[in-house]
């Protein structure tokens, strides 16, 4: 492929954090008007992840908390710097993460009657990605000689869950395949902050390739594979990183 295929996950080197402000702001909770800067250092460029977000609306405590946040700035220095194809990828359902099904006590209606996953949380992951995608409609008219491309994280994890058997996964509600049980309510997810995957306590099951999540918070490499091939080829991507001749 032509030119620079530059996923947003990594350093760069020659865009500078001082040309960036993409810093997400709270303006909800207790920490209201702090910046979040959480792994950035100058000359690293700012990554527009999943997990930036989620530890801000986790330090800020609330569900509203809302975003300064725009990746399409970092889109913007790379096309500056020469990169002609960028995948600009999405985040995946948080909702459905034994990492926050482990963390979070909701009434009963927050969850999803098919998926188990924690429903306003979800809405949290599908309204950011929407907004992503806008962001990037306009940049593309913008860049016309740039390949833009979204990635899309949510789609394939909603449907590990609700259709497992197309992958060959277990039909089960959200699952760490390596971790350990936590309390009686919740060793349904198989996660244990005190004995997390790798830790003492902890064991992975037989195969991982049954599973979409590996220690409930990222995911098994069948999950990563069945991801990259939908971005390859579709249709987990708003136009294929492979181009039909």
């Amino acid at each position: 492929m032509q030119g620079i295929l530059c996923q947003l996950a990594v350093r760069c080197w020659r865009v500078w954090w001082q040309r960036l402000q993409c810093a997400p702001i709270c303006r909800q909770g207790p920490y209201r008007g702090l910046q979040v800067h959480a792994g950035c250092h100058p000359g690293h460029l700012r990554r527009c992840r999943g997990s930036d977000c989620f530890f801000e609306l986790f330090v800020c405590c609330h569900i509203e908390c809302t975003f300064n946040f725009n990746c399409s700035c970092m889109v913007q220095e790379l096309i500056a710097e020469g990169a002609a194809d960028l995948i600009v990828p999405g985040v995946m359902p948080t909702g459905c993460f034994p990492v926050y099904l482990n963390m979070l006590d909701m009434p009963a209606h927050e969850y999803g009657s098919r998926s188990g996953c924690i429903r306003q949380y979800n809405t949290f992951s599908w309204v950011h990605n929407a907004h992503l995608k806008r962001a990037l409609e306009k940049l593309r008219p913008k860049y016309p000689n740039v390949r833009i491309i979204y990635g899309d994280y949510y789609t394939p994890v909603v449907q590990f869950i609700l259709q497992p058997e197309k992958f060959g996964f277990y039909k089960q509600l959200p699952r760490a395949c390596c971790g350990s049980p936590g309390s009686v309510a919740k060793s349904v997810y198989n996660f244990n902050v005190t004995a997390k995957c790798g830790e003492p306590g902890a064991t992975a099951c037989a195969d991982p390739s049954t599973h979409w999540s590996w220690d409930g918070i990222h995911l098994t490499e069948a999950a990563y594979g069945h991801i990259a091939r939908g971005w390859l080829y579709g249709p987990f991507a708003d136009q294929p990183i492979v181009q039909s001749p």
